[in-house]
């Protein structure tokens, strides 16, 4: 985001703009067992909710590395997308 905008502090609003909904809606506050299921869709989508669900799956069921392996994918899948868009969006 910042690597397109024309200040910092612009890129600040913006970064906040996409951070705090994500906070919101990845169940970092609270569970999100009792959202409709809309928000349960929206939140499958979001990167942290899967570093959220395998972090609480390691710390709290002692789940291993073949247990966490879907949200593994999921998140190296974001990287992977993120660095071909950040490639093609970067200014120098």
């Amino acid at each position: 985001i910042a690597c397109r905008t024309e200040s910092k502090e612009f890129a600040d609003g913006l970064l906040n703009a996409v951070t705090f909904p994500m906070l919101l809606l990845s169940g970092v506050w609270f569970s999100l067992d009792g959202s409709p299921q809309w928000v349960q869709t929206i939140a499958q989508v979001l990167p942290l909710t899967h570093v959220l669900e395998a972090a609480r799956a390691v710390m709290l069921d002692n789940a291993g590395l073949t247990d966490i392996a879907l949200h593994l994918a999921v998140l190296v899948g974001f990287c992977i997308v993120g660095m071909g868009v950040s490639l093609k969006l970067f200014k120098w």
